[in-house]
């Protein structure tokens, strides 16, 4: 006769580390050991300080490398012309006219802007909002169907490992979404 062991562990992860710059990677790990939450939460940590140097030696370097010959194929020349919103904030242009007559104004008018990485168009935005895009300094991790169970293990070690969590819970088994700062 065999017994129920109502004891959970985790035994296998994977995931993948992408960017616009390189290609992706991808990582299975599998084990039998106990502590995998932990090994995980340890190599996520390691992943995001690897990230972290890379983009602080090579950012400077890349840079805006293309910004003098962004090139821009007809599709986007059209998009661009016929757009009346800015594609970051959605709130509509400036005309040139009304730039001439308002010079405060003159952050709402339409500009070209491009990744400052690869020099690719990303499309029609206000001169302030192009200024200020910035390239974030945070690594975001996403958990793919992290709502049962085996979510619910990595949160809590995260919790006694980190010692701080932001987590929107819908009950004690079931997060919606975490934060965790590195």
């Amino acid at each position: 006769m065999s017994t129920l062991n109502p004891y959970y562990v985790l035994y296998t992860y994977s995931f993948a580390i992408t960017s616009s710059v390189h290609s992706t990677t991808r990582f299975i790990y599998a084990s039998t050991e106990e502590r995998i939450a932990q090994v995980f939460i340890k190599w996520l940590s390691n992943v995001y300080q690897m990230v972290g140097t890379r983009r602080k030696r090579h950012l400077p370097q890349i840079l805006c490398r293309h910004c003098s010959h962004v090139t821009i194929n007809d599709e986007e020349i059209i998009r661009h012309r016929t757009a009346t919103e800015c594609f970051i904030c959605g709130e509509p242009f400036q005309t040139p006219s009304t730039v001439m007559a308002a010079a405060a104004e003159k952050s709402k008018v339409k500009v070209h802007d491009h990744d400052h990485i690869l020099g690719n168009y990303r499309g029609p935005a206000h001169m302030s909002c192009n200024v200020n895009y910035k390239i974030p300094n945070h690594i975001p991790v996403f958990i793919h169907n992290g709502s049962r169970y085996d979510f619910h293990l990595l949160v809590h070690q995260l919790a006694e490992q980190l010692k701080t969590l932001d987590a929107i819970a819908q009950n004690k088994e079931q997060y919606i979404s975490y934060l965790q700062k590195f």
